[in-house]
């Protein structure tokens, strides 16, 4: 309402949706962790199920990556497989990878962040953490992931309505952090089967609803996301254009009314 953006009750409905899906996520989802210092949290980084992770993490953003480059510019020279998608399909991957990449990689900003917190709260209580090199390269990771999130989302927030770039980013945000705290932290070692269950039906409902999200139709952009008003032809009184001559000179104004047109 602030941003004077078109709402319809279909949205209103897909957001009460995301928001049940994403309440069910977070309240089932893993909470607490023991105390960690830096040898502890370079051995997670190692572990097999974080690792394997972390690959299908890698190879989900470089998709989204790749719409994002290739559908921006509308790239002629695109490889093969991706110039078999209709113009409509394109622009919908477009604008699902702003609010999709951004939220994904926060959600590992959440996992480094809590790292971070960890090699503080090591330090100040039991012993410094910041006398290893390891520290800052944690560090450097999560300074890097809240750039890349901050960059992804506000791109998407100047080219998009908010009311589709924010929820599909907040439930992206909140899944990603939750399984990398998963598979970093072994979280999911103190979850009952019950929890387990209505976790999976949680995010089963948000992706629900960012698939419904996706098919919502932009009432104030135009194919490249800039901000345009239509203009009826019988509306425009005269045009009037101006060229140069071989000189450099200005010639006299030339005026195009739409009844000669």
């Amino acid at each position: 309402l602030l941003l004077q953006e078109e709402v319809f009750l279909r949205d209103l409905m897909v957001n009460v949706m995301v928001i049940i899906g994403t309440l069910l996520s977070v309240w089932f989802g893993p909470h607490g962790t023991p105390d960690y210092d830096l040898n502890d949290l370079l051995r997670l980084l190692k572990e097999p199920t974080f690792v394997i992770y972390q690959t299908i993490f890698i190879i989900w953003c470089f998709v989204l990556l790749t719409f994002w480059v290739e559908f921006r510019n509308d790239n002629a020279e695109s490889p093969r497989y991706l110039t078999r998608f209709d113009v409509e399909t394109r622009r919908r991957l477009l604008r699902f990878s702003y609010p999709a990449l951004g939220g994904s990689i926060g959600g590992m900003t959440a996992a480094y962040a809590k790292a971070s917190i960890e090699l503080v709260k090591t330090s100040l209580f039991v012993e410094n953490q910041f006398n290893h090199i390891g520290t800052y390269v944690i560090l450097g990771m999560m300074g890097g992931s809240v750039f890349m999130q901050i960059k992804f989302l506000n791109a998407g927030l100047k080219r998009y309505e908010a009311m589709y770039v924010v929820p599909v980013y907040q439930v992206f945000w909140i899944i990603s952090g939750i399984l990398a705290g998963m598979f970093y932290f072994h979280e999911i070692e103190g979850l009952s089967q019950n929890d387990v269950r209505l976790f999976t039906l949680g995010s089963g409902i948000s992706i629900t609803g960012i698939i419904l999200h996706s098919k919502r139709r932009s009432s104030h952009q135009d194919d490249t996301g800039s901000r345009k008003k239509d203009v009826k032809l019988d509306e425009i009184k005269e045009v009037t254009a101006s060229f140069l001559n071989k000189k450099g000179e200005p010639t006299p104004p030339i005026i195009i009314r739409p009844e000669l047109v």
